[in-house]
């Protein structure tokens, strides 16, 4: 085998290998599937943030984390890039601030669903630590968790109503 012939096999299967990799989604059943942004990632851990971080069992939630540790490191940049997915994705934004925001999606002429996505941190103890004002030395990510009402708002009650 020539030289060349290696190098070509080598990039052949260097790219089958990437083609195989499986994409990441920030996926909540009928609500919500998008693909995550390159350098975040989805944590099995969603399910402890969303029960350290809402009060309300009834909703449907995922979460995408980002490492927020470094120097280059930009929350609002991130926050602003999975803000417009979902306005590409038709929610609307309805209202909030800083790291929680409500959005809408229409579902039919009168009705709409609701999403509440908050921006945290996805390891406890480093939370725990930053909110309190102390420094963290471990590495930490941020996560914006997704969380969606089944139920649908309908009538009067939407926040977007014509």
């Amino acid at each position: 085998m020539t030289l060349r012939t290696s190098i070509c096999l080598w990039i052949t299967l260097g790219l089958a290998a990437c083609s195989t990799k499986k994409e990441q989604r920030i996926q909540i059943d009928g609500y919500l599937d998008q693909t995550v942004i390159e350098g975040s990632f989805v944590p099995e851990s969603c399910d402890e943030v969303a029960a350290r971080s809402l009060t309300d069992k009834t909703l449907k939630t995922t979460c995408v984390a980002i490492p927020a540790n470094n120097e280059d490191f930009d929350g609002l940049d991130w926050q602003t890039k999975y803000v417009e997915k979902l306005e590409a994705d038709d929610w609307e934004l309805a209202g909030g601030e800083a790291n929680i925001f409500f959005l809408e999606k229409e579902l039919s002429e009168d009705c709409n669903i609701l999403m509440l996505l908050v921006g945290t941190i996805l390891e406890k103890d480093a939370e725990e630590a930053l909110l309190s004002g102390k420094e963290y030395e471990g590495d930490y990510n941020m996560v914006f968790l997704y969380a969606v009402s089944p139920a649908p708002v309908c009538g009067d009650d939407r926040r977007l109503a014509d």
